[in-house]
């Protein structure tokens, strides 16, 4: 028999005690960022788990995407008894080490939340691939090193808690709570918005190669001229020619 309910009315760790021990389908509907998250159960185990139809296969990512739930418990849930769901088989994680590790991570971004950097703020990668790959195997954590794996192609150049919040569907206090270990670490800094996209500007502008274009094109006119560059100031142009009005206004007698 199906149970269902919203999720305000039972404690995320709550309602996974509640499933522990029984086969079937956890689905969690309207929660913060994700429309829907499916987990399977065999007896102590969550046996696979999916984000949007997305099959999520890292044990990590599993925790960082319920974090949201945890923090912030919002949408619904129904639980299907299905004993074929242990045949999902993308993580293998038991109930009691997922439900430890909710607990742990939504209580450390409570301890560091007066120390969390601005949900805005640009961070970017230290130093090259090389060197960063070099400090992520002394990093004890596996959650910091997979959250560095997944986003440093947006790291590289620079990104916001919010902007990868809302591209990778995680809690932008978890994403925050990353920045701040990470800054501690040395793995990332701060990235200066106006410099980046002075940058970016420069490197998009097209190549010259010393002609510039004077004046701006405008609706019905003639498109601006185009002169060396060196040419800062316009030659005057010289009046043009007009016969006199004698020829078609004569005298006469002339």
């Amino acid at each position: 028999m199906a149970v269902t309910g919203p999720i305000s009315d039972l404690a995320l760790t709550d309602l996974l005690n509640m499933v522990r021990f029984r086969g079937g389908l956890l689905t969690l509907t309207n929660t913060p960022r994700i429309t829907e998250m499916v987990m399977y159960f065999s007896p102590g185990y969550v046996t696979g788990f999916s984000v949007d139809r997305q099959t999520v296969r890292v044990d990590t990512q599993v925790v960082d995407h319920l974090v949201a739930v945890a923090a912030n418990p919002m949408g619904d849930f129904v639980f299907e008894p299905k004993p074929e769901a242990s045949l999902r088989g993308s993580v293998r994680i038991t109930v009691d080490r997922l439900a430890l590790f909710l607990v742990q991570k939504v209580d450390e971004i409570n301890m560091t939340r007066e120390q969390l950097p601005p949900v805005g703020r640009l961070y970017r990668l230290r130093d090259e691939e090389a060197a960063v790959a070099e400090t992520l195997k002394h990093l004890d954590e596996p959650d910091l090193v997979n959250f560095v794996v997944a986003t440093k192609g947006l790291l590289y150049v620079g990104v916001s808690a919010g902007r990868l919040a809302e591209l990778h569907q995680m809690s932008a206090e978890l994403v925050r709570h990353y920045f701040y270990k990470l800054e501690l670490l040395g793995v990332v800094v701060p990235a200066n918005r106006d410099s980046m996209w002075a940058s970016l500007d420069q490197a998009l502008r097209p190549k010259t190669s010393g002609i510039r274009l004077v004046g701006a094109p405008s609706i019905g006119r003639v498109p601006p001229t185009v002169v060396p560059a060196a040419a800062a100031t316009p030659e005057p142009v010289a009046r043009p020619f007009i016969e006199p009005e004698r020829r078609l206004f004569r005298k006469k007698g002339d």
